[in-house]
């Protein structure tokens, strides 16, 4: 069974982190969201009955389950559209799709800081951090004179280290994740 909850955070400022080995980490300051950002957590669980013919669950266990954090763009740079495909070439400006590619490998990590009353918020305690996530942009947006064009980026969020069992999608509350020691 799978339960999907969605939750509307407010207007956030959105930073992508991109993780470069050897090099520091780049930071992109996205433009505001507008109308909100949503964050959608799905549960999957798998009910153990009490009776061969009942529905009543005697135990439930989680056997899965997915994050996504939804952020809606009006006006972007180019180079900053560019950034929100999962695989890219920053020289050629172009956007890549080598089939069968683990984007998995190496993905950004995703900073969202609350906007309040106009103002980006840098209290880390009101900060949403997700160590790893894939963006999957959505440019399918109709054109109109008369409406403001917003198109949404959906990030799948993936957990942190599921080889060693950190399955640690979201950090609330921080601006980076550190990792239990000697789990």
């Amino acid at each position: 069974m799978a339960n999907k909850i969605p939750l509307n955070v407010g207007p956030m400022q959105v930073i992508l982190i991109e993780h470069r080995e050897g090099q520091p980490d780049v930071e992109t300051v996205m433009p505001p969201t507008e109308g909100g950002t949503t964050l959608t957590f799905t549960f999957e669980t798998l009910d153990s009955k009490a009776d061969q013919t009942g529905s009543f669950a005697r135990a439930s266990y989680f056997t899965g389950g997915e994050a996504t954090i939804s952020c809606n763009f009006t006006e972007m740079e180019m180079d900053e559209v560019l950034k929100l495909f999962p695989i890219y070439d920053e020289v050629t400006k172009s956007v890549q799709v080598p089939i069968g590619a683990d984007v998995t490998n190496n993905p950004p990590s995703l900073l969202l800081r609350p906007i309040i009353e106009g103002e980006v918020s840098n209290d880390d305690d009101l900060a949403i951090f997700a160590p790893k996530v894939v963006p999957t942009p959505n440019f399918n947006v109709e054109f109109s004179l008369n409406t403001q064009r917003i198109w949404t980026v959906d990030f799948k969020v993936l957990p942190y280290d599921p080889v060693n069992f950190d399955f640690t999608l979201l950090v609330l509350g921080d601006k980076k994740y550190n990792p239990p020691v000697g789990t």
